[in-house]
């Protein structure tokens, strides 16, 4: 699940593994990796919060591309 929000200057994309939910029950979700994502919008850097790795982005036609590396239950991207 992705959510995406501007909050001050910055842009944010949250992303939830809800491989490991299943109904009331929560288990250890499934590592995804390679993720591709692609948003509206020409951003300079990508940061990923939970790591504080900065991240490589292409940007083309008013899009900003790039991807997320691996996604364990939880991370936080910060676009500016």
């Amino acid at each position: 699940e992705m959510s995406l929000m501007k909050q001050g200057g910055q842009t944010q994309l949250h992303l939830m593994n809800l491989s490991g939910h299943s109904s009331t029950a929560y288990f250890t979700p499934l590592p995804m990796q390679n993720i591709s994502i692609q948003i509206a919008g020409e951003y300079r850097n990508a940061r990923l919060v939970d790591s504080g790795r900065k991240i490589s982005m292409k940007r083309e036609g008013g899009y900003t591309s790039f991807i997320i590396p691996q996604l364990g239950e939880y991370e936080l991207v910060v676009l500016d």
